[in-house]
């Protein structure tokens, strides 16, 4: 199977603040906050990195998201995002996330649309809906690859508001893969 991207998949979203859906009526129970998110890349010219195993610009994202979510975060759902099936086993690896642990809420990038074309907007979707579904304390996990396993990009979303503003992406996951990437063979 391979993903089609001559695919129109156009889709917005709205973001604003809890005061601002109070005052316009939405339901305290169908609010979802925003905890915050981390983004880093490796290098562009994949003969610079240390080996092809792993990533660690993706393991500086996603430790970074983990530490946001809490020592023991309940992960309703996951969006693990890649046109490349390596990519999301990577990802669960980093993350200590079981075998069978499902790696995404919107059907993966073969079963749903296409690359090019605005998936991970569909998957904030999907993870909204199963966090609106789910129990009260959980968290979803946004998480976004491009090119050769270069960018990689996550957010935490939670049914509960944050205890202390949103975390905005800052140079610490950036520092930290470079200074992982080590010496190159």
């Amino acid at each position: 199977m391979v993903a089609n991207p001559l695919v129109n998949m156009g889709a917005a979203v709205w973001l604003t603040s809890a005061g601002l859906a109070r005052k316009l009526g939405i339901a305290p129970e169908r609010l979802v906050y925003l905890w915050g998110g981390a983004k880093a890349n490796a290098p562009r010219d994949f003969l610079q990195r240390r080996n092809y195993t792993e990533s660690p610009a993706q393991e500086a994202v996603l430790r970074r998201v983990q530490a946001l979510a809490g020592d023991a975060p309940n992960w309703v759902a996951t969006e693990l995002y890649s046109c490349f099936p390596v990519v999301p086993k990577m990802a669960r690896r980093v993350l200590g996330l079981a075998e069978d642990a499902p790696l995404t809420a919107t059907g993966g990038l073969s079963f749903f649309g296409a690359p090019l074309n605005n998936y991970m907007s569909h998957a904030a979707a999907a993870v909204v809906r199963a966090l609106r579904e789910g129990p009260d304390n959980g968290h979803g996990l946004l998480y976004g690859q491009g090119e050769y396993v270069t960018k990689h990009h996550a957010i935490v979303l939670s049914r509960q508001a944050p205890a202390t503003a949103p975390v905005a992406a800052g140079p610490e996951e950036q520092a930290a893969a470079d200074a992982a990437e080590g010496a190159v063979p």
